[in-house]
């Protein structure tokens, strides 16, 4: 077929049919005997199926006696031989005949012959084979001899031919598929574990072409490596590839294929980060060092090109990480940035609380380094270990076995943990939509009674409703039920409506009275009640009416019009008895709501005597919080009028300021109190924690006021340094570019060679541009030169006749910076930071009016510290205007428009120079692709020769059994050797190493 390359003299000792006969040596008689019952099978099989015969009559002459098969099989070679035909090759050569032989009789030369037969038949008999099911019975062939512990010289050449004719296979698109749909990759791969060189070779080089073939034939190479581990019970993957490599005195053919393929295994995955985690696998089995040494000791020019592929391929993948993690605004370099990326990724998720407790335990571990230096180290270590185990936690790729099976236990008992904080996370989004739901609901509720009836409020006093139809009594007052209709400035009833005391009238006055409004004229009949509208109360026992305040039953009325036929239509006209048992009074006791001034939460008396106030929600966050300062009522009060920030840091002051206590809170526990003094009882119940530290604090003056300025404090000066910084950075980006020659230089050329590239067009004859073009020569490509584009032209072009203008990317570097503020936000805090220097204002001047209290140092605290405050203030503010005015020069100077933001203007040039620094990366690597290509193929003579001398040594050496083949290869894995990259899927993602939905946060 031409796909192997033979020795002339090989292939004229293998043509001498006569003389070597793959079953059964011929003998010189005119009449040779009658072969064994197998080989005579075969031998008639393949004339059966030679003479398209029907299949009953093909089962009819299988069944006949062996000397009349013999007989049929001599008179058709006869027949042919007299014809001028070499019958016997015909017969013995066809697929029939190899598939019947591979099942009743197969050995060691069959398998030498059909491999003879497959290089010199063409493709349609390598594709009748497949159709026989030949492959399969050739692959449990080599099973069978695979599988034994000790192996002869016999299975070694009958595995060596199997993988020989497996090699001739996977050449024709149809076997390859063939190979790796019928899943034999696996029983290939356990071939490997053999100290005879042929194997080794040929299944290196049969592994190596399947993974090179298809992403799906990769994965199905990755798979195996993973079943020869298990198998073999190898510590880690690829360690049988690696052990080979550290071997002393191993032949370079062997180092070359098994570097070949370890090659192919990494450079095939199509995403970046399985070459990485591939290629870590690697290195955690020592292949660095190894590489180091074998490119002191090579002599191959060959191997020196798999050795460079692995270390170049391996730097490719490493800088396109950094350019991912640069485009995203992150730099790997810098621990700081990473951090604040880090921060700004997770955005306060369940992550964050985990994220503070793993930098506390680093700080923890850094300030322990004086005493127990050894100890910090061997704990990064192990950190930086399991973090990087973590990553590699994929099918297709993992780190060491101690590690994963430590890592693996470590993660199954986080699992459960995992899903309580999700969650818990979930079920917090899901309790914040139920409350707003809630507000909407009653919003709605509010505006659906409003229109139905604006006279039908309740109240807790007499008085009249006033609407614009039916509703209940408005405003009424005393024991009875009042109801109201009007069509649209009259209606209204007396009596007490018994659900609330909610003011409903507008004519309502401050004793809860106002004068009655005179009844309207008669008018036509009122309109349907509303849905949920009680209706009147006149059907009912007035006796059986509360007369307090009631929890309400929650549900749904039936109107009266539809109870005919219904059960409760029943119940009503036979009312019945049991109901005479019920007692109100026990109902109302037991249902009614607290008196106004008598909180419920104020009767709650537990068993252990605590009575609590305050909202429990609120007075758990309140206990945390005093938990964790530890310290008395008193102190807190001391601390809080010192302004002692020892004491009160940001946090607590914060949540003091949220949750202190209302009016209200603090009427209710005085009341209690004084309640309790006139207690006579021996057994009195005491306040809550939350509840005495209300009762201490609460004569200090203007207390929540007073927390919120000591919040101010302790930020204000932080936040005006980092405008002022974030303004500094503005400034530092105006400045730069304004100064830039080299930009200009760089825009005039861009102008000149997009006025060429348009001319003629109504784009043509342009005096200038907006900037945003600069990002997008990048998607200008070349129609003849594959992958150039009009931005790698610029930067060829600058290059080679301007290099100095490409100082311009260092000059104008503060861009970066530029570009990730935002005005919006630092006009916004530039706003609030004046606010609450007015707000602290005011209340110094209010502290100045009012009492003094002993141990009160507001006044000497914050007096100076917002007089120091303004001034700082109004420093930044000034320096904000001034720059501004700079930057709208600057704006105007390109000719951009009015009001555009810095952070999308200097983002432009972020942009283009990313663009045209990656533009000059990739010319660089282009050009060492191409000087390497080009050592390739002057060493290609060389390597020539280098084959030529390995193969006459290796043929003195090479048994005769073994047909002095074992160098030969296919054209498909030479190519791979001499550095040949393999093709990796077009599919693949271009990586970033933040989710979009996560790329706005950085």
């Amino acid at each position: 077929m031409g796909i192997f390359k033979k020795k002339k003299e090989k292939e004229d000792h293998h043509d001498d049919a006569p003389k070597e006969n793959p079953i059964k040596p011929t003998r010189k008689a005119t009449d040779p005997a009658m072969p064994d019952a197998p080989i005579l099978d075969a031998l008639f099989k393949g004339l059966l199926d030679e003479m398209s015969l029907p299949e009953n009559e093909i089962a009819m002459m299988l069944s006949k006696p062996a000397e009349y098969k013999w007989k049929l099989v001599r008179s058709h070679q006869k027949t042919q031989k007299n014809a001028g035909n070499s019958a016997p090759r015909k017969v013995q050569n066809t697929p029939q005949f190899y598939v019947e032989a591979l099942k009743l009789a197969p050995n060691e030369k069959l398998l030498q012959s059909m491999r003879l037969a497959m290089g010199n038949s063409p493709t349609n008999w390598l594709k009748q084979f497949l159709e026989l099911g030949g492959l399969k019975l050739l692959i449990e062939f080599m099973n069978q001899h695979e599988k034994k512990t000790e192996k002869s010289k016999m299975d070694e050449l009958i595995i060596t031919y199997s993988l020989r004719c497996l090699i001739l296979i996977s050449g024709i698109k149809l076997g390859m598929e063939a190979i790796i749909e019928g899943k034999f990759v696996k029983d290939i791969a356990l071939t490997l574990d053999t100290p005879f060189k042929g194997i080794r070779l040929r299944a290196l080089e049969l592994l190596s072409l399947i993974c090179s073939s298809s992403d799906a034939a990769h994965e199905m190479v990755l798979d195996s490596m993973s079943h020869y581990r298990n198998v073999k019970r190898e510590e880690m993957r690829f360690q049988h590839l690696v052990q080979v490599l550290k071997g002393d005195k191993v032949e370079i053919s062997v180092l070359l294929d098994t570097m070949t393929f370890i090659n192919t295994i990494i450079n095939k995955a199509a995403d970046i980060e399985d070459r990485l985690a591939l290629r870590a696998e690697f290195n955690a089995l020592g292949i660095g060092e190894i590489i180091s040494r074998l490119e002191e000791i090579s002599d191959s020019s060959q191997l020196e090109t798999q050795l460079q592929i692995f270390l170049e391929e391996a730097n490719i993948d490493e800088e396109d990480v950094k350019d991912a993690y640069k485009n995203a605004g992150l730099d790997v370099n810098d621990p700081v940035a990473m951090t604040k990326g880090l921060i700004r990724i997770i955005n306060g998720g369940p992550e964050s609380e985990n994220l503070n407790s793993i930098l506390r335990s680093l700080l923890q571990l850094v300030l322990k380094r004086d005493s127990e230096e050894q100890l910090c180290l061997k704990s990064f270590l192990v950190i930086e270990k399991f973090t990087r185990g973590i990553c590699l936690q994929k099918d297709s790729a993992g780190f060491d076995s101690d590690t994963k099976i430590t890592l693996n236990s470590l993660l199954n008992s986080q699992e459960n943990t995992a899903k309580v904080v999700t969650l818990t996370s979930q079920l917090e989004e899901m309790e914040k939509l139920k409350e707003q739901n809630r507000i909407l609901l009653k919003e709605l509720e509010n505006r659906k009674s409003g229109n139905s009836s604006s006279g039908g409020k309740e109240g807790d006093s007499s008085g009249s409703g006033q609407g614009n139809g039916s509703g209940e009594g408005g405003n009424g007052g005393g024991d009875g039920t009042g109801t109201g209709t009007g069509n649209g400035t009259g209606g209204g009833g007396e009596g007490n409506s018994p659900r609330g005391n909610n003011i409903g009238s507008p004519y309502y006055s401050s004793s809860g009275f106002a004068p009655p409004t005179p009844p309207a004229p008669p008018t036509a009949p009122p309109a349907p009640p509303p849905p949920g509208y009680r209706g009147s109360m006149e059907d009912e026992d007035v006796s059986k009416i509360p007369k307090k305040k009631m929890r309400l039953v929650n549900w749904t009325k039936i109107p009266k019009m539809k109870l005919e036929g219904t059960i409760w239509k029943e119940l009503e006209d036979s009312p019945s008895e049991h109901l005479e048992d019920l007692d109100f009074e026990d109902l109302e006791n037991a249902f009614s709501l607290p008196e106004p001034g008598q909180a419920e939460e104020e009767q709650k008396k537990p068993e252990s005597g605590i009575v609590t106030v305050v909202d429990s929600k609120k007075a758990q966050n309140l206990g945390i919080i005093l938990s964790k300062m530890k310290t008395t009522d008193q102190q807190l009060k001391n601390a809080i009028l010192s302004v002692d920030e020892d004491v009160l840091d940001s946090t607590a002051i914060k949540q003091l300021a949220n949750f202190a206590p209302t009016t209200e809170e603090l009427d209710s526990i005085n009341s209690f109190v004084r309640r309790e003094e006139k207690n006579e009882e021996k057994s009195k119940a005491t306040l809550g924690k939350v509840e005495k530290l209300f009762l201490t604090i609460q004569d200090i003056p203007r207390l929540k006021e007073r927390l919120q300025c000591m919040s101010i404090k302790q930020h204000a000066t932080m936040k005006i340094l980092e405008m002022k910084e974030e303004i500094v950075v503005l400034e530092e980006a105006v400045h730069d570019l304004l100064a830039c020659s080299n930009a200009s230089g760089v825009i005039q050329i861009v102008l000149r060679i997009g006025n060429f590239v348009n001319g003629g067009t109504f784009r043509g004859a342009a005096s200038a541009f907006k900037l945003d073009a600069l990002p997008k020569l990048a998607d200008l490509r070349s129609a003849r030169i594959p992958g150039m584009t009009l931005l790698s032209y610029l930067y060829n072009f600058i290059d080679t006749k301007h290099p100095e203008l490409k100082k311009f990317t260092t000059e104008i570097s503060s861009c970066s910076k530029a570009s990730k503020l935002s005005l919006p936000t630092l006009r916004s805090d530039l706003t609030v930071t004046k606010e609450e220097l007015a707000f602290m204002e005011r209340e110094v001047e209010m502290a100045k009016q009012g009492e003094k209290i002993q141990g009160d140092r507001f006044l000497e605290v914050f007096e100076p510290f917002s007089r120091t405050m303004r001034s700082d203030l109004e420093e930044v503010l000034k320096m904000f205007e001034e720059t501004m005015k700079r930057y709208e020069s600057l704006v105007a100077r390109y000719g951009e428009e009015k009001g555009t933001l810095p952070e999308d203007f200097f983002g432009i040039w972020v942009s283009f120079i990313r663009s045209f620094e990656k533009a000059g990366i990739d010319m660089a690597r282009e050009r060492e692709r191409s000087e390497r290509e080009a050592r390739i193929a002057a060493a290609k003579e060389k390597n020539l020769q280098e084959k030529k001398a390995l193969r006459n040594e290796q043929k003195e050496e090479v048994d005769e059994d073994n047909d002095h083949s074992e160098e030969e290869t296919s054209d498909a894995m030479e190519r791979l050797r001499e550095g040949l990259r393999v093709n990796r899927s077009n599919n693949a993602v271009k990586w970033s190493p933040i989710p979009n939905r996560l790329i706005a946060a950085t």
